[in-house]
């Protein structure tokens, strides 16, 4: 029997990139004190549904409201928080007959209700679930939001509310073959209790080139020691690559049951934008030869097709998107 690939398109909204922690590898923070406009957005999702992309994931740094700037002119627009004004994103997304989602790190308890039923899912990447990153000198030092127990903190409170979540982990940043099995073994745990995580993706740490940017040699040996102790603790979860960060090792990510090479958004990756995503026909073309089949999904995966997950507006626009989603690779460029 063939493989099922699938891949998401999506247009990424970046919000703000200001972000209350310092990791010593990410190539999203930056020092401005702007947050995009709510006309702006509007414009971009527009933009994405006049291209047939009607996933739209809101990005940002974490708490950007923790910058007095950005608070002040979130208050200037009527809104005492940042969250508030996410709120009001999903909602105007969901009257355009799209889907949101977030990738926005750190949401506490009352501030994760008020997107009950109102978002497909929040993206939130545990990176790694050792306390000894944090330390100086380490990766999530002087990161609050990077501490583990407050990031599976969030993830538990998000599978009580029955909020879908992907989460998942980045390997290369310093962390030991245990580390990386035992964020796994988290991931499992949590699933188990709740049953509220999507996917479980896998992201390698680029480190930088000659340019000084993103982009140098991939440790592909953590990449697939990874995958396959997923595999082996969580066979039936659908695992997740960037293929665009990973194409030349498509053959041997289907081998080991990759299920999923990511979300392709419309405006680039903004997380990794000097790794650009493939032509997809050519994927298509490359991956029958392994006997694989390269199929864009909807926003969510089947057995998330229902209202325990969401509002009956947020149901109807994922419903009517996932009849139209499939069609050609190539067509898609």
């Amino acid at each position: 029997m063939a493989s099922i690939i699938g891949y998401r398109k999506q247009v990424t909204v970046p919000l703000a990139h200001w972000c209350r922690n310092n990791c010593g590898y990410c190539g999203y923070y930056c020092r401005d004190n702007e947050i995009l406009d709510k006309s702006a957005v509007l414009d971009d999702i527009k933009e994405s549904k006049r291209q047939g992309v009607y996933n739209v994931l809101f990005m940002s740094g974490e708490c950007p409201d923790q910058n007095s700037v950005i608070k002040a002119l979130l208050k200037s627009e009527g809104y005492s928080s940042y969250a508030d004004y996410l709120l009001a994103l999903c909602q105007l997304t969901i009257s355009q007959g799209m889907v949101p989602a977030l990738c926005v790190g750190y949401l506490s308890c009352a501030q994760l209700r008020k997107f009950k039923g109102l978002i497909s899912r929040i993206e939130l990447s545990l990176e790694n679930t050792s306390d000894r990153l944090n330390k100086e000198g380490l990766p999530h030092y002087n990161s609050p939001g990077k501490e583990p127990k407050v990031r599976l903190s969030m993830l538990r409170t998000a599978g009580k509310l029955k909020i879908p979540v992907s989460t998942g982990l980045l390997v290369g940043i310093g962390e030991t073959r245990r580390e990386r099995y035992r964020t796994l073994e988290d991931i499992k745990a949590l699933h188990d209790k709740y049953g509220n995580i999507q996917e479980t993706f896998i992201r390698a740490y680029s480190p930088a080139n000659g340019n000084g940017n993103g982009g140098g040699e991939i440790d592909l040996q953590l990449i697939t020691d990874t995958v396959r102790y997923a595999r082996a603790v969580m066979p039936e979860m659908p695992l997740q690559v960037s293929i665009n960060q990973l194409l030349p090792y498509y053959r041997e990510l289907v081998e080991m049951g990759v299920s999923d090479f990511g979300n392709r958004p419309l405006n680039g990756d903004l997380l990794m934008p000097q790794a650009k995503w493939p032509n997809m026909g050519k994927l298509a073309r490359d991956l029958r030869r392994v006997n694989a089949s390269l199929v864009e999904r909807p926003a969510v995966r089947d057995d998330f097709f229902n209202s325990r997950w969401y509002s009956s507006a947020l149901l109807k626009n994922i419903r009517k998107r996932a009849n139209v989603r499939l069609g050609s690779p190539s067509a898609n460029g």
